[in-house]
């Protein structure tokens, strides 16, 4: 259990570290000088607003690296030091999803980037913060969230389409001059395909308890066709992406827990 709670307390540092981070450095690049209508796009806007300084924000994402870091040592005394080497993977690509010089997101690789630290990595450092050990079943498990991040990610980048262009964010909605709802759903399915072989392995009825929340993500895929003919059907696309990947992500672990 002490293990279990320092790489959780660990990873929601590190994330929201990032996520300051990433705050900072769009406003330091002109990314949320828009301020998207959307729930779930723009950034919180606490800079431009003034509810926050700069200078704060930056000792916000600071600290919390520093609780990450300290928190990422206990657990690799314990455990063997790649745990360091995962972690601190996920704190550069976290880091530098934004941030200069590298800005994955400002060269189109910040997708990506998400996908692989929101599955593979922080799945695969979890079990080995746990067991020590690597393993492939944990990579496997991964691969559905990790596609469903990247889904989130897709969908919500498409209100702050114009504000990211002039900023010179090269994002894949950018890219695509936000003209190819097929990646996300692509993503969706794909998520999907990936979820099935490992519930398989279960109980039929598993499959059966799934279905809901796959037809969930179906639903979102479809009306995620539409938005270019009704762009104020977003909104619920948006919400429904992210419901489906937090149900699949809940529902895997449930399962692990049972097998």
């Amino acid at each position: 259990m002490p293990l279990f709670l320092a790489s959780l307390f660990g990873c929601l540092a590190l994330h929201a570290g990032a996520n300051a981070a990433n705050e900072y450095y769009d406003w330091l690049l002109g990314a949320d000088a828009y301020q998207s209508p959307q729930a779930f796009s723009g950034g919180s806007q606490m800079v431009e607003k003034g509810l926050l300084p700069d200078v704060r924000l930056r000792q916000v994402y600071l600290t919390l690296y520093v609780v990450a870091g300290i928190l990422g040592v206990l657990v690799a005394r314990r455990v063997g030091y790649l745990a360091l080497v995962i972690g601190g993977l996920g704190l550069l690509f976290g880091h530098f999803y934004t941030a200069p010089p590298v800005s994955f997101s400002y060269r189109g690789w910040g997708e990506l980037v998400t996908g692989i630290t929101f599955g593979p990595l922080i799945v695969l450092g979890t079990y080995y913060a746990q067991t020590a050990r690597l393993d492939w079943r944990p990579m496997l498990a991964s691969m559905p969230l990790g596609l469903l991040i990247t889904a989130v990610l897709y969908i919500n980048e498409f209100p702050d389409r114009e504000s990211d262009a002039v900023a010179g964010k090269r994002n894949w909605v950018v890219l695509t001059q936000g003209q190819n709802i097929g990646i996300y759903q692509a993503l969706v399915l794909f998520a999907i395909l990936a979820a099935m072989p490992l519930l398989s392995t279960t109980s039929p009825w598993v499959i059966c308890l799934y279905l809901p929340i796959a037809v969930l993500g179906l639903q979102a895929a479809w009306q995620g066709k539409r938005i270019f003919l009704r762009p104020e059907r977003l909104l619920p696309v948006q919400a429904k992406t992210m419901l489906f990947y937090a149900l699949t992500g809940l529902f895997l672990c449930i399962v692990y827990l049972k097998a």
